[in-house]
């Protein structure tokens, strides 16, 4: 399962449903450019590096 945006695991209905068909290989790529002409804040960042490792 991608990853993008939305890191939710108790409640995401993508993720259950793929749970329900076997096994998940989650996959989160961290893309240094996406087209915006700032990055992520350091918050963001912080925020986005506590929820990969829960």
């Amino acid at each position: 399962m991608w990853f993008r945006l939305d890191l939710r695991l108790k409640d995401n209905p993508a993720l259950t449903a793929a749970c329900e068909r076997g096994d998940v290989i989650p996959v989160y790529i961290y893309d240094t450019f996406n087209g915006e002409k700032h990055g992520p804040g350091s918050a963001t960042r912080w925020w986005l590096h506590q929820s990969l490792l829960s």
